[in-house]
């Protein structure tokens, strides 16, 4: 059995594991004989000097279905454990970095416009559907408009 006790020092949270262990003790008739140290045992001490059991953490609430939002648990002294807040906040470099995807793919379909305006000025076929091109570039200068306002 294993468990995680806590301790704040300095504001800051500090972790140890403690683990059941067997450990070699010397009788007075000098046999040797084994024993179990428990977690409790090892605790007890540890419980005066401020040290607390920490409560499991809760993987589901790091889960998080909403685009772009990150999850950071934040350890709260309960008074007799330790346990965990789950804040959820807009993670503003992804946004920043989807943003980037984005202009770059405008920047990488400027080509299409351009030649599709040439061949307008010199009465030729068009290279690709303007329309689609242009409902597309949209869409996406839609999306860059959405994510900045996200973000300011």
């Amino acid at each position: 059995m294993e468990t995680t006790i806590g301790k704040f020092i300095d504001g800051q949270i500090r972790y140890q594991v403690l683990e059941e262990y067997k450990r070699e003790v010397r009788l007075e008739n000098g046999k040797i004989v084994h024993e179990t140290v428990t977690v409790e045992q090892q605790f007890e001490p540890l419980r005066k000097d401020g040290w607390k059991m920490v409560e499991l953490f809760d993987e589901s609430q790091m889960q998080n279905e909403q685009e772009f939002y990150s999850t950071t648990a934040i350890p709260i002294d309960n008074g007799e454990t330790i346990g965990f807040a789950y804040q959820k906040s807009l993670d503003k470099r992804l946004v920043q970095r989807e943003i980037e995807r984005l202009k770059s793919y405008l920047s990488d379909t400027d080509y299409k416009v351009v030649k599709c305006y040439e061949a307008t000025m010199m009465k030729k076929t068009l290279p690709y559907d303007l329309n689609e091109i242009c409902s597309e570039r949209q869409i996406v200068r839609d999306r860059i408009n959405e994510l900045e306002a996200m973000i300011s």
